[in-house]
């Protein structure tokens, strides 16, 4: 169906461990998706969108390792690895897509906001 995307996740081998995380172009977004496998098992799927003002935000190093966080190039927002806001100039969190996982497939559900 339109809106969505699914993906094998055989084609990952990154998402089969927790932490482990992968960036993907989606048909119809102008930025990246960031999925990553999370601690207590699902994927999580982040837009690579800043909430500020649309630059696509890259992922960086933490202080200690494991703790790897996402920052905007453009004017500095840093967000956690799980997208939520650290400081700003940004507002509010990074937008988060459901996902599901059925069959060794993992949906990405694209009508959340970019």
């Amino acid at each position: 169906p339109l809106g969505r995307v699914t993906l094998p996740l055989a084609d990952h081998p990154e998402l089969a461990t927790p932490g482990g995380r992968v960036e993907i172009a989606a048909p119809g977004r102008a930025h990246p998706i960031l999925l990553q496998r999370t601690a207590d098992g699902p994927v999580l799927a982040l837009s690579l969108a800043c909430p500020h003002a649309h630059c696509t935000v890259r992922p960086t190093p933490g202080p200690t390792p494991g703790d790897d966080g996402l920052v905007c190039p453009c004017h500095g927002s840093r967000f956690t690895a799980d997208g939520a806001l650290l400081s700003g100039p940004a507002t509010r969190d990074l937008s988060r897509l459901p996902t599901h996982e059925t069959n060794g497939r993992l949906t990405i559900d694209l009508e959340a906001p970019p």
